[in-house]
């Protein structure tokens, strides 16, 4: 009976895909309209041994600075926000810097019509630019916010540490898995940082892997490298061997938040913007 009801799901699911382009996942009925874009505010070249785990190479990698825009049927969700801190563009030398913010007036988005921002994890060019979005409700798992609180007078946390304290109503601090409405899930990974979380997107017969800094590039799931930086490296090699798995179906697109060929893989937009979906 059980198996019936399953192949009576599935095929519902075939129909709609055919009639609208949305799915049912886990029993959750999707946004019919959804799109997806990367915004890469800067490039840079980054010391290998700073990307992958027991590298002595002495290179350096290619490396882009981005953050993704989601837009479903009743939210336009941001996936980290970047940053826009002179000093920190000046350390990490930083090339065609754009301002996030402006990048989002490119594809018409102001930063009130953002409803939701998922915080892949609580480092300065993931967090650092909530407080530009001020009726946003900010998505980040309570270990990770914890560590940023109790280290909020470091420069780099400051201005989002600060407006997160003041507006509290607008956290939702996470404990684990959760879910965005019925579109996203928040799975809680754990290996780059204690609080690194991947957002799952499921729309249109594929599934979109938002792996924050799990892995900085594609290249280094092919090759099964972990993360030079890690708060766990057990759990950072754990998500690296699951994405490298997913990489290889095509129902599936990783997106991290550092790979130029994030910018070669989709259609242009503008000349910092790319169109997933």
């Amino acid at each position: 009976m059980r198996k019936h009801g399953f192949y009576v799901v599935a095929l519902l699911c075939v129909l709609a895909l055919a009639v609208q382009g949305s799915c049912l996942a886990f029993g959750k009925k999707l946004s019919s309209g959804c799109e997806i874009y990367a915004l890469q505010y800067g490039t840079s070249v980054y010391p290998a041994r700073s990307v992958y785990a027991d590298d002595r190479s002495g290179e350096g990698v290619d490396f882009a600075w981005l953050l993704y825009l989601v837009k479903l049927d009743s939210r336009i969700v941001l996936v980290d926000t970047g940053f826009d801190d002179a000093r920190l563009v000046k350390r990490f030398r930083l090339q065609n810097f754009t301002d996030p913010v402006a990048l989002l007036a490119e594809l018409d988005i102001r930063p009130e019509q953002i409803t939701d921002i998922i915080i892949t994890h609580g480092h300065f060019d993931h967090v650092l630019l909530v407080h530009k979005f001020t009726r946003a409700r900010i998505h980040i798992q309570e270990r990770d916010y914890n560590y940023m609180e109790a280290n909020g007078d470091v420069p780099s946390f400051a201005p989002a540490v600060g407006y997160m304290k003041k507006y509290p109503a607008m956290l939702d601090l996470l404990d684990g898995d959760a879910s965005l409405g019925d579109d996203i899930e928040l799975r809680l990974s754990g290996g780059h940082t204690f609080g690194s979380q991947v957002a799952v997107l499921f729309t249109r017969g594929k599934t979109y892997y938002f792996i924050g800094d799990e892995s900085y590039l594609l290249e280094g799931l092919r090759q099964g490298k972990t993360n030079a930086l890690y708060d766990s490296r057990a759990r950072n090699e754990k998500i690296v061997r699951e994405m490298a798995e997913k990489l290889t179906d095509p129902r599936n697109e990783i997106l991290p938040m550092h790979d130029p060929e994030i910018m070669k893989r989709y259609p242009r937009v503008t000349p910092h913007i790319v169109k997933i979906l």
